[in-house]
Order: C-alpha cells, then structure tokens, then sequence
C-alpha cells in the first residue's frame, strides 16, 4: 500500500499546482469578476475547492473511525450544486488571502488526515472514492480557471 499512498500524494501535488499554475498572474480584481452573470468567479472556485476537500477530509476521518460520513446527500435532480452554491455564497465575502489560507489549510488538514490512515484503510474503496475525488475535484476545474485567464489577459 505504500506505493499507493505515494502516487495519492503525488496526484494531490500534481493537480493543486496545476490550479494554482492556472490562476498564477490574476491580479485581485481579476480573480473576483465572474466571467457572465449567475457563474462563479475564480476565488469562488478556489473556495468551491476548499470547501470540497474539507468535506472529504471529514468523510475520511469518520470511515476511518468506523462511522458512517455525514455528507449532506446529494438531491438527484441538482447534484451536488445546492451545497456548492450555500459554500460560494457562505465565502463570497471573503477576502482573496482568506480565501486562499483555507485552501492551503484544507491541503494540511487532508495530508494530516492521510497520515493517520492505516495501509488497511487505504484499500477500502469508499476511503480510496473520496481521497481521489479530491485530486480529481482540481482536475475537473482547472480548465476553467485557465479559460478565466485567458480571456481577462
């Protein structure tokens, strides 16, 4: 199992500098202004990004105590987009150094997180689900946080 936690942190690594490689030279203003009316400016993403892996931290430590996770379940007809949008909406006020500071503080929390487990947690598959969602999660919003970049300059 080593092998696997070595290429989890890897991933992890991989995809958060991509991120943060995505939104490198926005100036303030630049990661405030959502890119049309009703979408997310990239500081809601950064924030969208933290809350998420918070969320899969605590999912992880409860398995990992034996408890079932209380995640809010996901309504079938919005995903999960009605506890996107309260998280968007809790951090919008945010400065962008808060905003930030809780992201690398959610990253310190999950690798905390991933040193307590054992080789036997790591191999059962609801654990495993919710750790990849994390490096996953950056995946699936990096393209358009560079798509932001671009089209602001």
């Amino acid at each position: 199992m080593p092998a696997y936690r070595q290429e989890l942190l890897l991933r992890l690594g991989f995809h958060r500098r991509q991120v943060f490689t995505a939104v490198d030279g926005m100036t303030e203003a630049m990661l405030l202004v959502p890119p049309s009316a009703g979408a997310w400016s990239a500081k809601d993403v950064l924030g969208h990004l933290g809350s998420w892996e918070r969320t899969m931290s605590g999912a992880v430590e409860q398995l990992a105590r034996g408890v079932q996770p209380a995640i809010e379940p996901m309504d079938p007809e919005q995903g999960s987009d009605a506890r996107n949008h309260r998280e968007v909406v809790r951090k919008r006020g945010w400065p962008v150094d808060a905003v930030l500071a809780d992201l690398h503080q959610a990253r310190e929390r999950l690798l905390e997180t991933l040193g307590t487990l054992t080789d036997a947690h790591l191999v059962d598959e609801r654990i495993r689900r919710l750790l990849e969602s994390v490096w996953r999660h950056d995946a699936h919003h990096v393209p358009g946080l560079r798509a932001r970049r671009r089209r602001q300059g």
